[in-house]
């Protein structure tokens, strides 16, 4: 019974448009739930539920930011799976505090950027400081979403399921180009893994993110979603309008992109900055 109930909220996941990494979280943390219940899920109590919060927020201390999504998937749950939403009313998730957003100067991007040695995470790397991609999207690129004519690349594995298309400056073409003819990846994958069928693991690219970092000796946390706010932060200090920067990041909002505004050092002192190379043209 349980396993049907999961396979039901995960196709009912599916249909409210959650990215599939979303999917298998959510899952995983009303199985979590389901394992600690001494009744089937689907007679589950508000009781139940409250005794869960508090196991996992203050036997299991689990961080603010991880109680949260467990109430999310719970509430998901008896809300549309069940369709009983009286057991999670008023549930609220935490509060948690905004983590402080790291942004690299061009210095920093030119001397991260230089510190790769294999073509293939060199490539990635310039591809998501070029167009402001998520990490999964830019894996996912193949080689037909690549258009150097109109110079767009079109990213189809978006994080709300709807296709846009980024910008593919001359820096960046000539920069993937180099990659191409460097390595020959089997298509029709950009950066393909060890499984030709499937791209590059993201975990493996966050270590060698990592590592670089460190190489350089930036002491900075550079992860791949870092070149992202790097890249929204300097196209706004470029004077790039804030409707297009929302549309190239694929915000849902413009909340989501008015953020970058107070990350911008050049915005606050009232100037413009020339974008850097890659971004360029």
């Amino acid at each position: 019974m349980r396993h049907n109930l999961l396979d039901s909220m995960m196709a009912s996941l599916k249909v409210a448009g959650k990215a599939p990494r979303t999917c298998t979280l959510y899952a995983a943390c009303v199985h979590h739930f389901a394992k600690r219940l001494d009744v089937p899920l689907d007679m589950a109590t508000r009781d139940d539920v409250a005794a869960f919060v508090t196991y996992i927020g203050q036997e299991r201390r689990l961080s603010p930011s991880s109680v949260k999504i467990y109430i999310y998937s719970i509430r998901f749950f008896f809300e549309v799976t069940l369709r009983k939403p009286a057991i999670v009313e008023g549930l609220k998730a935490p509060r948690v505090s905004s983590k402080t957003v790291v942004v690299l100067s061009p210095d920093e991007v030119a001397r991260f950027l230089g510190g790769f040695r294999l073509p293939i995470y060199f490539a990635i790397a310039s591809l998501l400081f070029g167009t402001g991609m998520r990490l999964g999207e830019a894996l996912a690129v193949t080689v037909d979403d690549i258009d150097a004519a109109r110079g767009v690349i079109t990213v189809r594995h978006t994080k709300t399921r709807r296709p846009r298309v980024v910008r593919l400056t001359p820096e960046l073409l000539r920069r993937l180009r180099d990659y191409w003819r460097a390595t020959r990846p089997t298509r029709p994958l950009l950066f393909p893994g060890t499984d030709p069928t499937r791209h590059l693991d993201s975990s493996a690219v966050q270590k060698v993110f990592k590592r670089v970092a460190t190489e350089v000796g930036l002491g900075k946390r550079v992860t791949p979603h870092v070149l992202r706010h790097t890249y929204a932060t300097h196209m706004l200090e470029a004077g790039v309008d804030i409707h297009t920067v929302q549309l190239l990041l694929g915000h849902a909002t413009l909340y989501m992109t008015l953020r970058y505004l107070h990350l911008s050092t050049a915005h606050l002192a009232g100037r413009q900055t020339p974008l850097p190379p890659l971004l360029a043209g």
